[in-house]
């Protein structure tokens, strides 16, 4: 084999070698090269120390007939370094609900690269463009993830779409039977991760949904759906998910688009407890959401970044953080929201315990039909108790104005 002579005739070769093998390590050298949609190579399952890295930062991959992608399982120590991936789309699992759907099901999505049940993942210079549906997705990864130095480019697939996607579900992916976040999501695959996206770009990203209905859903449980949601980042915290951090820093989101939050789109569910979302140095420009479309006549909100706390009379999340710090929102766009929209229920205690803080950032020349620069809004299936209290901390707002929403829509 290429392994004991030391060099493969291809990358679909190398990583086939790679199958069950721990402490492995994969140098692709200058050029271009096809990624084929071949389970047998591209899906690995419970490998330790595993890395892939592109020489002199020179290679380039790209799925020829669109179809090919690589998908970890129960795999720790992944190591990605200095590689373009285009083109690219293999169908793998969701914890989407399919909403056309006459029973309970769960739709499945096209993703470049896919993470489940994985710990420590570190992306470095990798970037994923023109994917066929997200770029990057992770379930229930947890450890250290560090992605540094990365760009998300022009993944805008119809039903799907977005650059980077990070959730902690409450369901497992394509678990149809799924009743409660115990029958799936082993506490350890849910707790005490920190994330660390670093020094990254997301540009001209879009979100999609399968179809016009799934504009507005009730997010609760096993019903959810990301389509959609956050076209350059998605953060999900569902299920018991508790005490993780996401850090987002000295990253840039320009010109993304989504149904909800062009940028980004974060929210906390279910029962999810002590975590924390940071945005820190960061700049959101041109990002936008649909002013009137066939999702909604009256638009969508979050032109920038759409963030929310969710949770019903049978679920509470507490203790939860949002923290924005040094960040510009520049001429963004959405029917409400166009910088930034916020919404969240009622909390059920005598002291609110989840918080949304800015310090120090800036909103100039977003636009919007309803509240251009942020909307803050109550979400109304708790209707009762006390309401979130926004802090703004030396932030500054200039020149946000009233649009008109497209197609002349009232």
């Amino acid at each position: 084999s290429c392994w004991s002579e030391g060099c493969c005739k291809s990358l679909m070769f190398a990583l086939l070698g790679a199958q069950g093998e721990d402490s492995t390590t994969i140098q692709i050298y200058n050029g271009t090269y096809s990624l084929s949609q071949n389970s047998s190579a591209t899906d690995f399952y419970g490998i330790t120390d595993l890395t892939i890295v592109g020489m002199n930062h020179n290679v380039f991959i790209d799925c020829t007939d669109g179809v090919g992608g690589i998908a970890f399982f129960n795999c720790a120590q992944i190591n990605i370094t200095s590689i373009t991936i285009n083109g690219c789309g293999a169908l793998r699992n969701s914890t989407s609900k399919d909403y056309a759907a006459s029973n309970f099901s769960f739709l499945d999505i096209n993703v470049t690269l896919y993470f489940l049940f994985c710990k420590n993942v570190t992306l470095t210079g990798v970037t994923i463009s023109n994917s066929i549906g997200t770029g990057v997705v992770m379930y229930a990864t947890v450890g250290v993830v560090r992605i540094q130095s990365c760009a998300f480019l022009s993944n805008n697939a119809v039903t799907s779409g977005g650059g980077l996607y990070i959730e902690f579900p409450y369901c497992s992916p394509g678990n149809d039977s799924c009743i409660h976040h115990t029958d799936a999501i082993p506490i350890e695959f849910a707790e005490s991760s920190s994330y660390y996206i670093y020094a990254s770009s997301f540009q001209n990203n879009a979100a999609y949904t399968p179809n016009e209905n799934d504009a507005y859903i009730l997010p609760h449980k096993q019903n959810h759906l990301a389509f959609g949601r956050g076209g350059g980042l998605s953060v999900f915290f569902k299920g018991h998910s508790r005490d993780n951090t996401v850090q987002v820093s000295h990253c840039n989101f320009s010109n993304n688009t989504a149904v909800w939050g062009g940028g980004i789109l974060s929210e906390h569910q279910d029962f999810s407890a002590n975590n924390t979302l940071i945005v820190e140095y960061c700049t959101f420009l041109g990002n936008s959401c649909p002013y009137s479309s066939i999702y909604n006549a009256n638009g969508t909100g979050g032109g920038g970044v759409r963030l929310g706390y969710l949770f019903f009379h049978d679920t509470h999340c507490r203790n939860n953080t949002l923290l924005f710090r040094h960040t510009v929102f520049r001429s963004n766009g959405a029917y409400y929201g166009g910088g930034l929209s916020f919404y969240a229920p009622r909390e059920d205690s005598i002291h609110v315990t989840n918080t949304l803080e800015f310090h120090n950032c800036s909103w100039y020349s977003n636009t919007g039909r309803l509240d251009s620069a942020i909307d803050l809004a109550l979400w109304h299936p708790v209707v009762s108790g006390s309401v979130i209290t926004p802090v703004f901390n030396s932030c500054k707002f200039h020149n946000s104005y009233y649009n008109q929403p497209l197609n002349g829509d009232q």
